[in-house]
Parts: structure tokens; sequence; C-alpha cells
């Protein structure tokens, strides 16, 4: 049986009552990003993060998007 693998997207949405600013910094810590790429990420586009990733592994980028205030 073939192993399920999936793709990671952000829409830039935040979690209620977290501040915007604070949230940019965590993600920005975890993602080594930069201005332009945080700017990017928080558009209200959705964004692939990852792609082609086991379970495990998405389990472990919505946790750290959700510790985050994502």
């Amino acid at each position: 049986m073939p192993v399920q693998r999936y793709d990671i997207y952000f829409s830039g949405k935040i979690i209620e009552d977290a501040d915007l600013t604070t949230v940019k910094q965590k993600i920005a810590k975890l993602f080594n990003a930069g201005d332009a790429q945080l700017d990017y990420l928080f558009s209200g586009v959705s964004v692939k993060i990852k792609n082609n990733i086991d379970q495990d592994t998405g389990i472990k980028y919505r946790v750290a998007f959700r510790d985050a205030g994502a």
C-alpha cells in the first residue's frame, strides 16, 4: 500500500487573540525568514511551505505553526 504524501500550505491566518507581530517573529525564527518572505507568508495568499512530506512531518509543521500562533 502506498504511503500518503502531503503538501503544507500557509494562508497567513493567526490564532484568535494572538499578536501578529509576535507570530511573525516566531515564524521568522522557525524558517529563518526575512522581511520580504514574511510579507509574502502573511499576504493572505496560500503559500506552499513544504511538499511531498509524510504524515509525521506534516504534524510537526502543524504543531510548530500552532505553537507560533499561526
